[in-house]
Order: structure tokens, then sequence, then C-alpha cells
């Protein structure tokens, strides 16, 4: 035998051995997905009954019981490929994409967000790397949209699985910023919930578009921007930002027919997740009192202050004082936060108040307060 033979030999058993054999990652990324979610090993029998706690000392005596049907089972309850379980490559999700078709987001939606009535719930979550949006600075200031669903509850411990959506939003770029707007401004309209907007470093932005990492990893710690994504997509509320493309954001919703596909009786008449085949499915999950959404919230910030103070002024003067004082007043009250809305808006808000209001409507939006 040749040296030259030898040595091809040589490499090619080295090249062996520092092979990963896919058998031996199994156990690794079963272990990683319940981490990740944050549920700890010695947890992992209340969700996998078929798992015993002897089996989880070790890798090897983990890998004595995996078959397919726990592989499977544990990629239906967390929303993975089987074939990531498996080790078989790094793509943990199936990839989604909706740009220029934004029907499917709302299908994406639909199918795999499911609604909690004692819970705070925030559906859909966002990632970008900069601390603050600016539709007018060109610079790449990516976006990735997450749809996140509850799947259990360990103790008070909520349990969430992801769909991440691939596309590549870039805020700085007209089409795709429009698009997430309009689908932004329709999800926290049925939800009544804010959409977070977390901050992250640009190298974990693109593990998310190529669905190499778990999003709930990113959420722990990481920077949430205030204002929220949704609040780039309202008007009318003291933090709303870029108000001038709102109308441009609403021709988008009409022009795609997009607004009779995601509604707040719709989200209500959702059910919760269930999944007889999985014991996640018969956890007790503690009542919670509801906690009250964006826009209750808004209204008991916002609102309710200027209405109590319109209150007081016409209680005290009558009849001689006129909205338009009452506004001209609230405007110089600069610690109330809607002091610093337009005269119109504030109008609206405390019109039906007025000892001569004829209408016996309450405005949209306002908090129906006792006399």
């Amino acid at each position: 035998m040749t040296v030259s033979s030898i040595v091809d030999k040589l490499i090619r058993g080295l090249i062996g051995k520092n092979k990963a054999n896919p058998v031996s990652t199994i156990p690794l990324r079963f272990f990683q997905v319940f981490e990740d979610h944050g549920i700890a090993i010695s947890q992992i029998p209340r969700l996998l009954p078929e798992i015993q706690f002897n089996d989880l000392k070790s890798e090897d005596s983990l890998l004595q019981v995996l078959n397919y049907e726990i592989l499977e089972q544990t990629a239906k309850l967390f929303g993975i490929r089987r074939l990531w379980l498996e080790g078989v490559d790094d793509q943990i999700y199936e990839l989604h994409s909706c740009y220029k078709h934004p029907a499917i987001f709302f299908t994406e939606f639909d199918d795999f967000c499911h609604r909690k009535d004692n819970d705070l719930y925030l559906p859909v979550r966002a990632f970008t790397t900069c601390k603050s949006l600016d539709y007018t600075d060109s610079v790449y200031q990516p976006i990735a949209l997450v749809l996140v669903d509850q799947i259990a509850v360990l103790d008070d411990k909520e349990i969430f699985r992801y769909c991440v959506l691939n596309d590549a939003w870039d805020w700085g770029y007209a089409p795709t910023r429009i698009q997430v707007k309009a689908m932004i401004h329709l999800i926290s309209i049925a939800v009544d919930e804010s959409i977070p907007l977390h901050v992250i470093a640009p190298d974990q932005i693109e593990d998310l578009y190529a669905s190499t990492v778990f999003p709930g990893s990113l959420i722990k710690g990481c920077y949430m921007t205030d204002p929220a994504l949704d609040d780039y997509t309202t008007t009318g509320y003291y933090n709303s930002k870029e108000t001038d493309e709102f109308p441009e954001v609403l021709k988008y919703i009409e022009e795609h027919g997009l607004r009779d596909l995601i509604t707040k009786e719709q989200w209500k008449r959702t059910q919760p997740f269930q999944d007889s085949e999985n014991s996640c499915a018969q956890s007790v999950k503690s009542q919670k009192p509801r906690k009250p959404g964006k826009r209750e919230r808004n209204n008991q910030e916002l609102w309710e202050p200027i209405r109590e103070a319109a209150r007081v002024m016409w209680a005290q003067e009558g009849e001689k004082l006129t909205i338009s004082e009452a506004v001209r007043r609230i405007k110089k009250l600069e610690h109330l936060k809607a002091s610093k809305l337009q005269n119109n808006t504030i109008h609206k808000h405390i019109a039906d108040l007025a000892p001569n209001h004829k209408s016996g409507r309450r405005p949209k939006n306002s908090p129906k307060l006792s006399s």
C-alpha cells in the first residue's frame, strides 16, 4: 500500500469518526425542544405520559424508548418538523410565506391560533433589530412575524408553540411595510391586545427567517419597544405613530378584501387548542380574571381622565360652557395624555357630556362612566 493510500484511508477514517450520527442527535434535540419552551426535563412525562422518569436519566436511556410515534407526537405538540427532531437537518419549522398574498396570513392565523378566555394572550409577536422604527429612514429595518398558540399550562406557567412567517419584511420598503401594517391593524382590532415588538440581534433575526431557532428562546430577556408594533398601524391614540400613512393602509385593506378575514366576532368564536392524543389537552388551567385589552386600557388611561375633567367643568358652569371652550381648557391640562391630541378628537370624546347634547349617542371608543 502506497503512502498516499495510507494517508487517504486515515483521512477517511478521521472524517467518519468526526461526522455526527443523526441517531445520536435525536435525544439531544428531544431534550432541547422541551427546555427551549420553558419545560424542565422532569416535567416531560406530564405532557408525554409514554415517557417515564427512568427514561430521562441519560441520552442513552431516552434513546431506548424514543420511536416514530413519540417523535411525531412531539413534533405535532410544538408545531415543529419531525425531520429536525430526527437530526436530518437544521430547519426546525416548516416554511411559511405570505408576501403579496395577505389572505394567507389570516388563513395561517385562523388555523394556528386559538383564543384563551382567561389569560392575557398575545397571538402575534414581532421581532426587529431596531429600537425605533422609522418609515422615512432608508436603512434596513427587518421585521419578523411569529404566530403564538398556548398548548398547555404547567402549574401557573403557560407553554406556547410557534409558527414563524419566513417573509423578510423590511420596514424601510413601502410594499412590505404597508402589508404588515394592514395585517397588524386588523389583528390588533380583533384580539384587542398589543402586538409586542422584540428587539434581537441581526444574526438572530436571520435565524428566524431560516426557521433554525425557537422564537421563545429569543423572547426571554430581550428588549421590547414602546410603542408596540400596532401603534404604527392605528390612529387617534396618544402614542400612534406614522399616522399620515394610515389612509394608505386602509386602502390596502379594501383593495385586498381583508376586512372580513378576521373580526372580533370571529376571534371570540375561536375555540381553545385541544388534542386528545396528548396530555397537554388534559392539563387543568387555573382560572385567572380577564385582563383588560389594549383599547380598554386606552380608554381607562386616555379618555376617562379627560371625560372626568369635562364633567367637572360642566357641573360647575352648566350650559354656558361650550364644548369648544371645554376642549380648549383640556388642551391646557398637560398632565393628561389626551391633551396632546387634536381638538376634534377631544371634542368627539366629550361632546356627549355637554348639558345641551342632543344625540343621545356615546362616541365610539368612549367608556361608559357613571354620572
